[in-house]
């Protein structure tokens, strides 16, 4: 496809701007994507800032949260054609490293790829993206429901990756943003008793309307005493730490029984933090941190799309593409309420 489209261009350090740009041209095993809807998440700010655990490359395109169409495929595809609406994962590796061969392309020990982070993204009107790494939606997923599964497979990627929940399982998630509430949808689709500690209350009643069983306002009230008195004494199974703070990530310690499980699914690249690491041994505790979610994608997109999640919710502010600087500047304010910002592109 030839001509020019428009992109929200990262020109240098909190320095981006809509501007005009040659549509990518695509290999014989690249597709061309029709960019339909696209999250604004907290990375994003960061890297336009600047920061991030691998170095920024301006300029570039941002962008890792997407949904589209397939307008234009290679002659060496075949798992995909033209019009098949997609979803596509922002994460690749070498192929080659000890991580890579693993199927941890997200823990690539040589050449890590992050599209929207360290290499060209989404926020644009048409994306180039090697095969392997889109995946299919229904016809009965919406284009915005579309754009969250990625937070949302990170969320379930750090709940199986811990060994998973159900009905016997009381589960605490700490942080109600995108992969917070996340977390509370899938670990409430899987049956367990979901309580959610966060100091928003619109948050918190979103996290009602995803199944949680209870939701505790962590500014207000003792998160601890709740827990306890809810769990017997004992505390929670699972522990989701989604708020990426050094206080939730010290108090998740506390929040989790003997023998329990802790998921650590929070960014915050860079930070020391005192904790009393005994509390690991003595309580037996079995701590994982996740950051990506490969291989499970396919998966994901089933859960939500046969459980009835209405994951749509999250996305609590849309803006046309055309507002994009507006809608950073949106998601910037910690004044506004919500969780998930997105751009729509028509």
């Amino acid at each position: 496809m030839e001509g020019t489209m428009k992109a929200y261009y990262y020109e240098s350090a909190n320095n981006a701007m809509i501007k005009d740009v040659p549509i990518p041209r695509i290999s014989d095993e690249e597709v061309l994507v029709k960019i339909k809807a696209v999250g604004i998440c907290h990375t994003d700010l960061s890297v336009l800032a600047g920061i991030n655990i691998v170095p920024v490359p301006f300029p570039f395109i941002g962008g890792h949260e997407w949904s589209g169409e397939i307008v234009e495929a290679g002659k060496g595809v075949v798992a995909f054609k033209v019009g098949d609406r997609v979803v596509g994962e922002c994460n690749s590796g070498c192929g080659s490293c000890l991580a890579c061969q693993e199927g941890h392309e997200d823990y690539c020990m040589v050449a890590p790829v992050q599209r929207g982070i360290n290499t060209d993204g989404a926020f644009c009107e048409y994306y180039r993206i090697i095969p392997r790494l889109l995946h299919k939606i229904p016809d009965t997923m919406d284009w915005v429901t579309a754009s969250l599964m990625e937070p949302f497979t990170v969320a379930y990627t750090g709940i199986r990756g811990i060994g998973s929940c159900d009905a016997g399982d009381t589960v605490v998630v700490q942080g109600g943003g995108a992969i917070g509430l996340g977390a509370v949808a899938a670990a409430a689709g899987m049956g367990a008793r979901v309580i959610l500690s966060d100091s928003h209350e619109s948050r918190r009643n979103m996290a009602t309307r995803l199944g949680a069983y209870k939701t505790i306002d962590r500014r207000a009230e003792d998160v601890v005493k709740i827990v306890n008195d809810l769990t017997g004494g004992f505390g929670a199974d699972l522990v989701i730490e989604a708020a990426g703070n050094a206080a939730s990530m010290k108090q998740s310690l506390d929040l989790v029984r003997n023998n329990g499980r802790i998921a650590y699914l929070g960014m915050d690249p860079g930070t020391e933090i005192p904790i009393e690491i005994g509390k690991i041994m003595m309580k037996g505790i079995r701590a994982q941190g996740s950051l990506g979610s490969p291989g499970i994608w396919d998966r994901a997109i089933k859960f939500i799309d046969w459980s009835g999640i209405d994951l749509k919710m999250l996305s609590s502010k849309q803006f046309p593409f055309i507002q994009a600087a507006e809608a950073f500047e949106y998601t910037r304010d910690r004044d506004n309420e919500f969780v998930k910002v997105t751009l729509l592109m028509e």
